[in-house]
Parts: C-alpha cells; sequence; structure tokens
C-alpha cells in the first residue's frame, strides 16, 4: 500500500471581506455560541442519567464541534494574509479578480484541443486559436478569486486553490478555458472600485 502523500497546505491569502467575515465568526461563536451551548449541556446534566440523555449527549456533540472550529479560526486567523490592493497589471487574473466566463459551443472545444494542449496556448489562449465560426453558447459564470476560507461557489467566490481558478492565473481577456469538459473564455477581468493598485501588492498567485 503506498503512503498517502500530506494535503497540500491552503494558501493563506484572504480578502478583507473575508477576514473580516471570519474574525466576526470567532467573536459570535466565544461570547454567544459556546456560553449558550455550554448553559445548555449544564442544564441537561441536571436532568439525571446523562448515559441515556440525548439533550446532554446532542449538546456535547455541539459544544466539541464548536471548541474544535473556534481552535481553526483561531490558528486560522494567524496565518492568513490580508490582500487589499489590486496588482500593478490589472488586464490579467490575479488573487481578488472578478472574472467572467462565456461558455462556447461543443465545436469550439473541439477545435481548441490540440491547441490548447501546448504550453504557448495555456499561457495565452486566444479566440483567434480556434475556429471562426464558434459562437457563445449564452451561458455566463462569474466567479470572485477569493483564499480557500472565504470560498462559496454557490455566492461566485472560487477559491484561489481550485482547478478552475489555477486554470485563470494570469489569463488576459479573450483566453480560453476548459471547465468540467466545456470551454469557456474569459470575457472579462477587473477589480474592486476601492483596490488601489500601487504599493503593498505583494505580486502573489
Amino acid at each position: 500500500m503506498r503512503p498517502r502523500r500530506p494535503s497540500p497546505e491552503p494558501s493563506p491569502y484572504v480578502t478583507r471581506a473575508g477576514y473580516d467575515a471570519l474574525q466576526a465568526e470567532l467573536k459570535n461563536l466565544w461570547k454567544h455560541t459556546r456560553p449558550a451551548l455550554v448553559q445548555k449541556v449544564a442544564e441537561a446534566a441536571a436532568m439525571g442519567d446523562r448515559s441515556e440523555n440525548a439533550e446532554y449527549i446532542y449538546g456535547k456533540k455541539q459544544l466539541r464541534e464548536t471548541d474544535r472550529r473556534i481552535a481553526h479560526l483561531s490558528r486560522r486567523l494567524d496565518q492568513l494574509k490580508v490582500v487589499e490592493r489590486a496588482p500593478p497589471d490589472r488586464s490579467r487574473v490575479f488573487f481578488g479578480a472578478h472574472v467572467e466566463l462565456a461558455r462556447t459551443r461543443g465545436a469550439c472545444a473541439v477545435a481548441a484541443g490540440p491547441a490548447a494542449d501546448s504550453e504557448a496556448h495555456r499561457e495565452s489562449p486566444t479566440i483567434d486559436a480556434v475556429q471562426t465560426s464558434c459562437e457563445d453558447a449564452g451561458a455566463v459564470r462569474r466567479y470572485q478569486l477569493v483564499g480557500p476560507d472565504e470560498a462559496d461557489a454557490a455566492a461566485g467566490r472560487l477559491s484561489i486553490d481550485s482547478p478552475v481558478a489555477r486554470s485563470l492565473l494570469r489569463k488576459q481577456t479573450g483566453a480560453l478555458v476548459s471547465i468540467g469538459g466545456e470551454t469557456w473564455r474569459l470575457v472579462a477581468v477587473r477589480y474592486g472600485e476601492n483596490c488601489p493598485s500601487r504599493g503593498g501588492y505583494a505580486g502573489i498567485l
């Protein structure tokens, strides 16, 4: 049996909004959730036999889960690096970018196949690399590339560690990326209106 490879460490980057949300969650767990659970467990314990007390058993389970979350957030917040500035080159996709993708027709994926496998095409594929008959199929996806701790695909926040995000990094408008076996075109890249582009950006990712 082959030894399992250790899981890679998640990226330490986070947006200011994501960091503030994690801090708020930790504060709420400490000041409200945990004290309420402690009280709930104490009241359940006073009811008698703990071994058959469902309220006590469930309360203890909730308390353990809350304590684990508190410990994780406390460690993780110390490790995170808040990225508040846009990169100098706003035409490319980096951490924090808001991207818009449009799905191309199936023929585009076939036509782009050989070219998409080359290193040069992955670096800067454009719509010129596929047949001119390719047109948008209508579907559009919008994401912001964020840290793994704040990712929520349903809300359009894509972890920078995800395969899709990795395929988008450093791309410019017009680039082609493969998502779920389909070819999508990067049609827009932008950064937050309040993100200055000079000073403090670490050139990450």
